[in-house]
């Protein structure tokens, strides 16, 4: 049975007074996540996978003149406060490494190009490298830094995550100004140059999930540059990196083995993130609950990582 609450909050009362099995849907609430470290049975029977979902910024092909040159772009790297866009991702949740970990390869840890270990350029403890920052800036010929228009949806979350980018960006010169749009919005900015060209955006807040699972399916549509121009691409930086495309076009990438995916994956991250079009900031996680009598629990990367609800199943009460 579908029951349909209409806050996070209420649905965390459902799971944790038993009247649900489930929540299909939903943010984390803080309320679970105070429950699974106070109460053993009750962590016992939860799990916290990632969903996905990334959150990064997109530089477009029309960026100011500075964001053109690829240092400043990896000065923008190594400025920015992962730990910070982490604490606005968790909303309340503490700790914060359940909701989010800060990121700096663009594969999420669903899919399996992912690699924890690999980091291009510095950013010190994850709160950001102000000397590797600044040294950029000297190579890119801007050393006192520069301002950028930082487009996003507006929702609460995303604006919390703007204020820390700006607050990490201006300690080496670079001034963000915020332009927040509606959700809806945002979706049609993003998937038009034109539009992102008139407005002037430098840089596009993204926290999103592939349509599709596997490696395929989370790079292809990122960073393809076979449908830009058309007016079809959600390639929001407009990336066209030829070896990059043949890799997409090639049949390993959606091999049934795990490790062919995850080789040709990693290749196209360190292209990707060499040219630092897109800047990752954080992988985002989720808590998840269900009581001990089901049955084959797993996850499923189409559902975000959610429960798989058609393998799951219900042992009979005693």
């Amino acid at each position: 049975e579908f029951t349909v609450v209409s806050t996070d909050a209420e649905m965390a009362g459902e799971l944790s007074a038993g009247r649900a099995d489930l929540a299909v849907q939903g943010r984390m609430d803080s309320s679970l996540a105070g429950e699974v470290f106070d109460d053993p049975s009750f962590a016992a029977t939860s799990d916290n996978p990632g969903t996905g979902r990334s959150a990064m910024l997109a530089v477009p092909a029309y960026a100011s003149d500075a964001l053109r040159n690829v240092d400043c772009r990896r000065a923008v790297f190594s400025a920015v406060d992962r730990l910070g866009v982490v604490a606005a991702l968790a909303g309340g949740v503490d700790p914060v490494e359940l909701a989010a970990e800060p990121a700096t390869s663009l594969s999420p840890p669903t899919i399996p190009s992912f690699d924890w270990s690999y980091q291009p350029f510095a950013v010190g403890d994850g709160s950001g490298d102000l000397d590797a920052a600044k040294a950029s800036l000297e190579r890119c010929g801007r050393p006192s830094g520069f301002p950028v228009r930082l487009a996003f949806a507006a929702t609460s979350t995303n604006s919390e995550i703007v204020a820390s980018l700006a607050a990490a960006l201006e300690r080496v010169g670079i001034l963000v100004v915020g332009v927040p749009f509606v959700p809806i919005d945002y979706v049609r900015l993003t998937s038009s140059p034109a539009a992102m060209r008139v407005e002037q955006i430098d840089l596009a807040l993204l926290v999103q999930a592939p349509m599709v699972s596997g490696t395929w399916g989370f790079w292809n549509p990122l960073v393809s540059g076979d449908l830009v121009g058309t007016g079809l691409s959600t390639n929001v930086a407009q990336v066209r990196i030829p070896s990059v495309d043949i890799l997409l076009r090639a049949p390993e990438i959606t091999s049934t083995s795990p490790a062919v995916q995850e080789s040709v994956g990693r290749m196209i991250d360190r292209l990707v993130l060499d040219d630092c079009s897109y800047i990752p900031l954080a992988s985002v996680k989720s808590i998840l609950h269900r009581p001990p009598m089901l049955t084959n629990v797993t996850t499923n990367g189409a559902l975000g990582n959610g429960y798989d609800l058609v393998q799951i199943g219900k042992a009979e009460r005693p």
